[in-house]
Formats: structure tokens, C-alpha cells, sequence
């Protein structure tokens, strides 16, 4: 199947593209919706009406001829639907699926090739499409058959009673239309406000969004630069330094109203995400012979979009491990005397500037003992180490590279990467994830994900003469030690912070660059024997950490590492000073303790 954008037709296709993701975005959750709600019309013309769209859209291009027939032929599907003649089974729901996939992967295609490449756009897709329209007079056949007797049986019962409710009802409309007050003044009125609201709403791509957000950082760089050299001026003019600073108020006002607005249309409303996995559930739930519901509860949670994608892989992994793990097969639950459909849950709520995503399961919960044999079997851990471990350690082992409970692997799960991904991709993105279950009643999977992760703020730091960031949120306090009263105990040093003993440690020691931590090092840091220590917590764990020097805090746009570094756990990122020097940013979760 092959689709052609002439040069002259480029101007259009941004129009093609825009609405038919938008019509995309809906069509697989509608289509799945229909398997459940097999009676409702309004959801069968939802569909019919976007199909049509896209048919009628996608008319305007000359080398299109082929995606507007396949519009065509699931837009047929749907008119006998719609007049009855055939109803909606599985199969057909199977059907219009494969149809919107293929719809789907050369829109995408389309819009990616939009991206790069200048002058004619061409593209190819492995698809049969006289197989698919002979299989969709197949299916039809089939559907009529079945519904055939049945259809006689209510044209004869019921077509004098729908003449006369015809016929009521054109009564009805003469009458309404008489009795209806509303002049022709009010309805121009109306119908300008229509237009007002639709006019009130612009599309924009995320590219264009991302551009600004880039900008915005640029702005960021420059305002503490203007920061710096209203300082310097302070040494030279007063009250010429004043009136700068005035300035400086003014902008950076500006600029956090501007940064604020522009990560708000990042933000996402979090059930755009959710509702995509009602396929997955659907495919997995078949593959693997399971009854399986899968319901959501998202509120008003909004979520950037980068960060969106970025969760989309992690949250398929934990739900396809819900149903081919966790919920036993129909026959099984009956002789649990649980119902025959499994339950997966996902419910999303705010915690603080966090969003938690909760995954749960109503199926055998996880099998700690066969995770430790497993574990061991694959040389994860030794069984001297598995005697020590409690229940809520050996349950992590499953976020290990290469664990799986699986003897043979399969396209489903068993390979081992699944759990590993979620783990690597939260961490990632500065969250983090627990376990909770329970044998026999099921696991529930956490997951606390900041909202946005665009920019942050953090204080500077510096050993070894090289400024470093930590990022706010792992940040208490920061505090002058003097040194007598840094106390050794065991193979430890501890600083007391307002009656708190706190382990302390050198920046040297935690990036790795030392082997020892003892009051020698330590005192290596100290100016007039007072250290300049920052009081971290990391999950829950304070520790003190003793640095060269304590800087400002800054508010900064992470970037990512070069290739030379990506691999570096230590290192979250980077970013640029007002100077133009480039400043890695530390993640404290990985900081040798």
C-alpha cells in the first residue's frame, strides 16, 4: 500500500495531519468501547463521522487514492452497522482495530517524513488491501447470516409500530418547530458564540512547544548573567546598580510567568495516556486465554507530555505482568471462588508536585519463595544472601536485568527486560517505585513520578574547583560545621544538626574519586576549621555532605549527558551557568554511603 504527497500538496498536508491525529487519538478507545456497548448508536456514528472525515481528507491529495478506499471499506463496516444490518461482535471489533492500525502507522510515518524531508513525500506500508477488503465481505457475509433471522423477525413485529412512531413523530417536529421561540436574531447570536469558542482554540505542535521551552531555558542562562553583572556593577556605581536590579526584579517576574505558562501547555491530561491501554489489556487478555477488565481512575491529573511518553513503555510492562503473572486463568479463579474476570486497576492522584500511579491486580499475588529460587537459579544472588533477605527485598529482585519467574520466555514476558525497563526509566525521570502484595489477593505497584521534569531548580556546589548541581529536591538544609564537632563512632563520622546525629561524608568520597572517609579527608575540606555541609535525604535517609564551597541556588533546564557520560548513575544531567561553563548535575540516589 503506498501513499504520494506532491510539493504543491504540502501546504494542506499539515491540515490532513493535524486532524486526523486528533481523530486517531479517539478512534482505538471508541472501537474498544463498542466491544462493551455493542447497542449504542452514538458511539457507531462517532466513529462513522471520523472515518468519513479522514475519507473526505485525505480526497483532496492525488496519491492518496488507496488510504482513502481503506477509510472506505471500514466506513462501510460501520454504515451496516449503523443500519442494523449487521451487529458488533468480536470479530468485527478485531477487524476495525487492524484497519485503524494501519490507518495509524502511515499517518505517522506521514508526519515524520513531513519533519525531514523537503519536496515529494512517499510512503510505504506492507498491507494487502484487496485481502483486506475480500476479508471485510467475508465478515459481513458471516455477520448477516447470523443476524438475519432475527432481523425478519423484528422488521415484521415492529413495522406498523414504527410507521406510526414515524409518523408521530414528524407531528412532533411540525409542532416543535411552531411552539420553538427562539428568533432568528438569538440563533445568529448562538451560533457566532459557537464560533467564538472554536476560534478561541489554537493547534500547535509539541515541536513548536518544545522550541519555546528551549528559549525559555536560554532566558534563564541570560537572567543569571544579568544577576552577575548587576553585581559587579554594585562596585563601581550604586545607585546605577539599584536601578539595574529594579530591572532584573521585572524580567525575572516576566520570565517565571512566561515559563509557567509555557509548561502548562505541556501538560497532558493523564487519562490520554491511560485509556490507550484498554488494546493492550484486550490483546493480552486473548493471547494468554484470561477474562480481564481493566478500569482507570485518573481525575483531573495532568502530566507533561515528555514525561508521557516516556511512562507509556513502563506502564505496559507493569499491566502485561499484571495479567500474564498475576491473574489466573478463568477455570482457576472459579475454584478460588473468585469472579471469572480479573481485575487490573490503575488509579492516578496528585502528592504534592508528584503524580503517584497506582497498578493493581486481584489475581495469585507474587511468589517471594520462587523469586528467590529463581534468583539464585540465575546467579542474582548467593544462598547465603537469600537467608537475610525479608519478603519486601526479595519482591525487588524482579526490577533485576534478566529476572524473569518464567522457565520458557515467550512475546508476552519471560525474557527478563520487562521489570528492569520500569525500574530504569522511573529512576530516569527522578521517581521511583515500590511493591505491595499480598498471596492469593493480588500486587499493587506504585509509582511517584514528578509532573514535570523540564526545569528545576537546585543549589551549586564545588569540589575540586568544579561547580556541580543538587537538585532541590533532595536538598533540607545547608549548614557551617566547625570541626569539633564532627564525631568519629564505629567506622563512621556523625555531625549533630539541631540534637540529630547525621552521618557525614566528603563530596570526594560519595562521587567515588576517594576510598576513605575519615576526619583527615574530611578536614581537607574545612576553611578555618568550618566545613560548608549540605544536608541531604535520600528516600527517607539524611546524610550530611561536606563540600569545598556552598554557591547560590539556581534554577536551571536539564540537558541531557554527552554519549561519554549517559552511562554515569551519578549524574542526572546537565546544564549551562551564566558564564557558558557547563554544569553536571548530581543524583543523589546513586552516592556511595
Amino acid at each position: 500500500m503506498k501513499v504520494l504527497v506532491k510539493e504543491d500538496e504540502l501546504e494542506i498536508l499539515e491540515d490532513f495531519l493535524s486532524e486526523s491525529n486528533e481523530y486517531l487519538n479517539n478512534i482505538e478507545s471508541e472501537i474498544l468501547a463498542l466491544e462493551e456497548r455493542k447497542e449504542d448508536e452514538e458511539l457507531v456514528n462517532s466513529l462513522f463521522r471520523k472515518y468519513h472525515s479522514m475519507k473526505g481528507l485525505s480526497g483532496f491529495f492525488e496519491g492518496m487514492s488507496e488510504f482513502t478506499l481503506l477509510c472506505q471499506i471500514i466506513e462501510d463496516v460501520l454504515a451496516k452497522i449503523r443500519n442494523k444490518t449487521i451487529k458488533v461482535s468480536s470479530d468485527i471489533v478485531d477487524f476495525l482495530l487492524k484497519g485503524s492500525d494501519v490507518i495509524k502507522r502511515i499517518v505517522l510515518k506521514l508526519g515524520e517524513k513531513r519533519k525531514t524531508e523537503k519536496g515529494v513525500l512517499e510512503v510505504e506500508e506492507e498491507f494487502d488491501l484487496e485481502l483486506f477488503e475480500k476479508e471485510k465481505n467475508e465478515l459481513v457475509e458471516k455477520e448477516v447470516l447470523k443476524a438475519q433471522d432475527e432481523k425478519e423477525e423484528f422488521v415484521e413485529s415492529n413495522f406498523e409500530e414504527e410507521s406510526l412512531e414515524v409518523e408521530e413523530q414528524n407531528q412532533n417536529d411540525i409542532s416543535a418547530a411552531v411552539d420553538k421561540k427562539d428568533t432568528i436574531e438569538q440563533v445568529i447570536v448562538s451560533t457566532t458564540s459557537a464560533l467564538s469558542s472554536e476560534l478561541n482554540e489554537v493547534k500547535i505542535s509539541y515541536d513548536k512547544i518544545d522550541e519555546m521551552l528551549g528559549l525559555v531555558g536560554e532566558i534563564i542562562t541570560t537572567k543569571s548573567t544579568f544577576y552577575y553583572l548587576v553585581k559587579e556593577l554594585e562596585k563601581y556605581d550604586m545607585d546605577l546598580s539599584k536601578r539595574f536590579r529594579e530591572l532584573f526584579r521585572s524580567i525575572q517576574r516576566t520570565s517565571e510567568i512566561l515559563q509557567d505558562n509555557i509548561m502548562k501547555i505541556r501538560m497532558i491530561p493523564f487519562e490520554m495516556v491511560v485509556k490507550r491501554f484498554n488494546r493492550l489489556v484486550r490483546e493480552t487478555a486473548k493471547k494468554t486465554r484470561k477474562k480481564v477488565k481493566f478500569s482507570y481512575v485518573c481525575g483531573d491529573v495532568v502530566i507533561d507530555k515528555g514525561i508521557a511518553e516516556k511512562l507509556s513503555e513502563p506502564l505496559m510492562h507493569i499491566i502485561r505482568n499484571c495479567i500474564d503473572h498475576g491473574i489466573e486463568d478463568a477455570s482457576e479463579r472459579k475454584r478460588l471462588g473468585k469472579p471469572e474476570h480479573g481485575k487490573v486497576e490503575l488509579v492516578s492522584y496528585y502528592k504534592g508536585q508528584n503524580i503517584v500511579i497506582e497498578i493493581s491486580d486481584d489475581g495469585n499475588g507474587i511468589d517471594v519463595e520462587r523469586v528467590i529460587r529463581k534468583a539464585i537459579e540465575k546467579g542474582i544472588l548467593s544462598e547465603h544472601q537469600a537467608k537475610n533477605l525479608s519478603d519486601d527485598e526479595a519482591v525487588k529482585l524482579i526490577f533485576e536485568p534478566g529476572f524473569s519467574t518464567k522457565d520458557v520466555a515467550d512475546e508476552i514476558s519471560g525474557r527478563g527486560v520487562g521489570m528492569d525497563v520500569v525500574k530504569n526509566v522511573v529512576e530516569s525521570l527522578k521517581g521511583k517505585v515500590e511493591i505491595k502484595t499480598e498471596a492469593g489477593k493480588g500486587s499493587k505497584f506504585i509509582l511517584e513520578i514528578p509532573t514535570t521534569a523540564a526545569l528545576s531548580q537546585g543549589i551549586i556546589v564545588v569540589y575540586n574547583s568544579q561547580k556541580f548541581i543538587i537538585p532541590f529536591e533532595f536538598v533540607e538544609e545547608t549548614v557551617k560545621i566547625n570541626m569539633k564537632n564532627v564525631y568519629g563512632y564505629v567506622d563512621k563520622l556523625l555531625v549533630v544538626v539541631r540534637d540529630e546525629p547525621i552521618p557525614l561524608y566528603p563530596i570526594s568520597y560519595v562521587l567515588y574519586q576517594e576510598d576513605l572517609c575519615n576526619e583527615e579527608i574530611v578536614r581537607k575540606f574545612s576553611k578555618d576549621d568550618e566545613l560548608s555541609v549540605v544536608i541531604l535525604n535520600i528516600r527517607g535517609v539524611k546524610i550530611a555532605l561536606c563540600v569545598e564551597k556552598l554557591m547560590q541556588n539556581e534554577e536551571f533546564v536539564l540537558k541531557p549527558l554527552p554519549k561519554v557520560l549517559e552511562n554515569n548513575k551519578l549524574l542526572l544531567g546537565t546544564t549551562i551557568d551564566y558564564e557558558g561553563n557547563v554544569i553536571l548535575v548530581l543524583n543523589p540516589e546513586y552516592f556511595r554511603l
